[in-house]
């Protein structure tokens, strides 16, 4: 319920007045308190939005001689600008959003966080602060930079995590409001890599500080590099990432997934799209099928990489199942013959017809691997100092179903005549023009693409 007492009836703003107040520090502090609650209890706000309240406020926010003081109008600030736009502007125009800055370089973690709040509300709409980016990045990265040695994520490190959160949302915030001086943050990228490889992870590890450090990282990893300094991945930062996703996948319905796990799998996508060879090579060691997968059809076993071929398929999953498949595609060097090979055709086709690609232009019969010598690919090492082999191609595999031709199990059925031959392709004939008839799909018929070029032999 509303309160009914305003701030003016509480005599608050004229006892806090400096212009006219010289109270003791403990009595400024029990007043701001009184007003804090009496915002967070449903006060009304629009009183409150005013430059003199602001200016009062502010006076003794960013008046650090007492922390506790300071804090406390500066939760009543935040609350106000948050539920205020008007408010939110003045604190603009006042030119307040250059003391939360100065305040942010301080190294209370209480401070960061309340300045950091002050600015993502700052930044965020509507309001025509226009943001010193590169200003606003110098003071970020420091900041950023400072958590590294920090135990994150730790019950005793709360009020550091709560900072260091805060200021990645606002990363965030100016990251995507300006994205063509992002750039100006790429110099926090390797410090989240860092604090990330440092983290404990629970076994639901979707939850602040992870998924906020992997949020940042979308916006902190270009998708091109020839415009910007490229990033020193270290192996430990790839495991990392790919830990935290095979947790995830086991942790989480695929609905809940297709949402809370697209920001880890866009990193992994731009990573494989930028990363020197030898990174992208141990993504395609750590999340393509292997060898073991292939004793049974891809996607049916509890592998990594099974997970990921299932989801790629469920519609539940959106938009993490695009998100996959483009992984994937990119993994396989964005050729559709690798890609049938790594995951089978099965998982492969629906992308590629998605994308207007021919899954295939030949036999689907015949091996990827066998087409290439069986030889596997030789790529560098993380360094790219020694070549290394990943993704072998020399097992005799089933380009439809990714398993191992000597693993498969040959169904106990007598061979079907020349005439139920015939029948059965009739049928699937028929069965497709009526699909591509009704508009379900829209793609030429495969049996009369066979039957025109010859790979269908009518038995005589």
């Amino acid at each position: 319920m509303s309160n009914s007492r305003t701030a003016s009836d509480l005599g608050l703003l004229d006892d806090l007045d400096p212009a006219g107040a010289d109270l003791p520090w403990e009595d400024v502090s029990e007043k701001l308190e009184t007003l804090r609650n009496y915002i967070v209890n449903g006060g009304e706000v629009e009183p409150l939005s005013t430059e003199r309240c602001l200016s009062i406020l502010r006076h003794y926010a960013f008046d650090t001689r007492s922390n506790l003081t300071s804090q406390i109008a500066l939760r009543c600030l935040s609350n106000i600008i948050l539920l205020s736009t008007p408010a939110k502007q003045i604190f603009v125009d006042q030119g307040y959003p250059e003391l939360a800055i100065l305040l942010l370089q301080k190294d209370d973690p209480v401070n960061k966080f309340l300045s950091a709040r002050l600015l993502f509300l700052c930044t965020s709409k509507p309001t025509n602060y226009e943001v010193d980016v590169a200003m606003m990045a110098d003071t970020i990265n420091a900041s950023i930079s400072r958590f590294v040695n920090i135990p994150i994520g730790r019950p005793t490190t709360n009020l550091a995590t709560d900072a260091l959160c805060e200021i990645l949302k606002l990363t965030c915030n100016i990251a995507a409001s300006y994205p063509l001086q992002s750039s100006a943050f790429h110099a926090s990228r390797q410090p989240i890599l860092q604090i990330l490889s440092t983290l404990e992870i629970p076994l639901r590890p979707l939850q602040t500080p992870i998924s906020t450090l992997i949020d940042c990282l979308v916006f902190l990893i270009p998708d091109d590099t020839s415009h910007s300094a490229p990033i020193p991945y270290e192996e430990v930062h790839i495991t990392r990432l790919v830990h935290i996703l095979d947790l995830a996948t086991q942790a989480y319905a695929e609905d809940e997934l297709g949402k809370s796990c697209s920001p880890l799998m866009q990193v992994l996508f731009l990573i494989s799209q930028t990363a020197p060879t030898g990174i992208k090579a141990l993504l395609q060691t750590l999340l393509l099928p292997t060898d073991k997968d292939r004793e049974s059809i891809l996607g049916t076993g509890n592998s990594l990489s099974s997970r990921l071929l299932r989801l790629s398929t469920s519609i539940s999953a959106d938009p993490l199942r695009i998100l996959i498949q483009r992984l994937l595609f990119e993994l396989s060097n964005n050729d559709e013959k690798q890609l049938i090979h790594n995951i089978g055709y099965g998982y492969a086709s629906g992308y590629l017809y998605s994308m207007g690609k021919q899954p295939f232009t030949h036999n689907p019969a015949r091996n990827v691997g066998q087409e290439e010598g069986g030889q596997g690919r030789e790529v560098q090492d993380v360094n790219s100092n020694q070549p290394w082999i990943v993704n072998s191609m020399s097992l005799d595999v089933n380009p439809l179903t990714g398993q191992r031709r000597d693993m498969e199990t040959q169904p106990n059925l007598p061979e079907m005549t020349p005439e139920e031959k015939e029948r059965e392709a009739e049928r699937l004939f028929v069965q497709f023009e009526r699909l591509r008839e009704n508009g379900i799909i829209k793609v030429e018929n495969p049996v009369a693409v066979a039957m025109r070029e010859g790979r269908l032999e009518e038995d005589t």
